[in-house]
């Protein structure tokens, strides 16, 4: 045994047999294959207040880079599915309610009916026809519109009416759509592994540790990356934990505290400015100027998403030269977006971590 661990030279090996011999220089093999994939994992730690699209981008990279959802998996967001509709009633009714909005009669004979007191019914047509009936009511849009029942973005896709009456059929399986716009809260820390360029991308998503931040923040200063979600759209929303506070002011001061962190100086941070779509539609209608006071785009697209760009990006240190900053402005739901913004991400991140050490052709 002695010699064995002594690493002695040729009378060692003279006495292994051959299949030891071989076994030995298999394992030596995979160890190299080891430390060769260590060195080319790139680790990305996606972070960002809630709701911001986290969670959207990494069932992203499944449906792009790991052949998507089995039926199996789908069907498990059934009653996730369910649970988001019956969550979203309840919250534009009360809104409605406490708001004093006046309801239709024919919304207050549905909120009278006890199924939406059950969210163990399961949906069915009946159902179906009483949630369009509220959602066709103008109280309960203003509710939406003003964000006065803290609802998901998601909610007018599941209202739709060709996507309830797929939900309350029998046979209903969710589709990957339903799949990436239905609301999963992340309590924890999950992982996805996949492979992308000759290389192992290691995607690492933290949720629902707001007020515990400090005490883990330091075990990811390893990362070749932060992807940093915005979600533009909030710009006059507040927190539901917290009524008093902008959702945009958490989102500026979260993203001033993880980029200038000591942890973080030789991570490149990726912005993404995610909810494009939803902000195309509310600074048609509303100034942004009810955050910023200095904002003087008016009610332009493009005005507003160069404007937020300016006012993250002037956050990040600029003493620290380590690092680059790349902004983007997303749509995690639209996957053909994901995967043009992927790319981009991909290729600055393999020229910037892996580039000179591997030699990656990109």
């Amino acid at each position: 045994m002695g010699n064995a661990c002594s690493g002695g030279g040729d009378g060692n090996a003279a006495a292994s047999t051959p299949e030891e011999q071989a076994r030995a220089r298999a394992i030596e093999k995979m160890l190299k294959e080891d430390r060769r994939q260590m060195l080319k994992e790139v680790k990305l730690l996606l972070l960002g207040a809630g709701q911001s699209g986290k969670s959207t981008l990494a069932k992203q990279m499944k449906v792009l880079y790991l052949n998507g959802f089995t039926e199996q998996e789908k069907l498990a967001f059934k009653e996730i599915v369910a649970g988001n509709i019956y969550t979203n009633t309840h919250a534009l009714v009360k809104g409605a309610l406490r708001a004093g909005y006046p309801l239709t009669p024919e919304s207050q004979a549905v909120i009278q009916k006890a199924w939406l007191n059950d969210p163990a019914e399961p949906l069915n047509a009946s159902i179906a026809e009483d949630l369009q009936v509220l959602w066709a009511d103008p109280s309960i849009k203003k509710v939406y519109d003003t964000d006065e029942g803290q609802i998901e973005d998601s909610a007018p896709y599941f209202y739709e009416k060709k996507n309830l009456d797929r939900m309350t059929s029998n046979d209903y399986c969710p589709t990957t759509e339903d799949v990436l716009r239905v609301r999963v809260k992340t309590t924890g820390v999950s992982e996805i592994f996949f492979d992308l360029a000759q290389v192992r991308f290691r995607m690492v998503d933290v949720g629902g540790q707001r007020s515990e931040r400090r005490k883990w923040i330091h075990c990811f200063q390893d990362v070749s990356a932060v992807i940093f979600f915005v979600a533009m759209s909030e710009y006059n929303q507040y927190l539901a934990e917290a009524p008093e506070v902008k959702r945009m002011h958490e989102s500026i001061a979260l993203f001033d505290e993880i980029v200038n962190a000591r942890w973080f100086q030789k991570s490149n941070i990726i912005l993404f400015l995610n909810k494009s779509d939803l902000f195309k539609e509310k600074i048609a209608k509303i100034d942004m100027k009810c955050m910023f006071n200095d904002y003087t785009g008016g009610c332009n697209f493009d005005a507003g998403c160069k404007f937020l760009t300016e006012v993250f990006v002037n956050l990040v240190d600029q003493n620290n030269g380590k690092r680059e900053i790349y902004p983007h402005v997303t749509c995690a739901t639209n996957t053909q977006n994901v995967k043009f913004v992927f790319t981009s991400v991909r290729d600055s991140l393999l020229k910037d971590t892996l580039g000179n050490e591997i030699g990656v052709a990109i």
